[in-house]
C-alpha cells in the first residue's frame, strides 16, 4: 500500500473521513495497523463511547506517567508500549469490543486507579483467559500488563 492512497482515513464505524498525517500513515503502514477500512482512531479519539471513556482516560494517564518517568535508554520500550495500547484505543474508538471485555476493562482500570496491583493482575489474567475465547483480545494486553506492573 502506498502512502498517497491513504490521504483520508475512513472510519469503519461511522463512515466519516479525516486527514491523516504522513507520520501517522507511515507508522500505521509499518506496523500493519492500517487496513482497507481503517478507523479514525489512529487520528482522533472522538468516537469513543462515553461508557468506555473512563478506560481510555485511566490507561492514557498511566501511559503518560510511564513515558515521563522511563529512563532514556528504555525509550523504544515506551514507544512499543504506546503503539500496542493504541490498538486498544482504536478498538474502543470503533466500539468493537464485547460488553464482557469492556466490563472487565472497567474493573481493571478501577483497580489500577486504586493502585491495587494484585487485583488488576487478577482481572488481567481472567480477561486473558475468558477474553481469548473471543477475538477481542489483542497485542494490547501485554501493554496493559506492563502498565499494571509499573503502578
Amino acid at each position: 500500500m502506498d502512502l498517497q492512497a491513504v490521504d483520508l482515513v475512513s472510519c469503519a464505524c461511522c463512515s466519516t473521513s479525516s486527514p491523516c498525517s504522513t507520520q501517522v500513515k507511515s507508522s500505521l503502514l509499518r506496523n500493519h495497523i492500517l487496513t482497507e477500512s481503517p478507523c479514525t482512531a489512529q487520528v482522533d479519539r472522538s468516537h469513543i463511547p462515553e461508557s468506555s471513556m473512563r478506560i481510555y482516560s485511566i490507561l492514557s494517564e498511566q501511559l503518560q506517567r510511564v513515558k515521563q518517568t522511563i529512563p532514556a535508554q528504555q525509550r523504544r520500550m515506551a514507544d512499543d508500549l504506546e503503539r500496542r495500547i493504541n490498538s486498544l484505543f482504536d478498538a474502543l474508538n470503533c466500539d468493537t469490543l464485547s460488553k464482557s471485555v469492556l466490563d472487565q476493562l472497567n474493573e481493571l482500570t478501577k483497580a489500577m486507579e486504586a493502585h491495587d496491583r494484585e487485583a488488576a493482575l487478577s482481572i488481567h489474567v481472567d480477561l486473558l483467559t475468558r477474553g481469548s475465547q473471543t477475538d477481542d483480545i489483542g497485542l494490547w494486553m501485554s501493554s496493559v500488563k506492563q502498565l499494571i506492573m509499573r503502578l
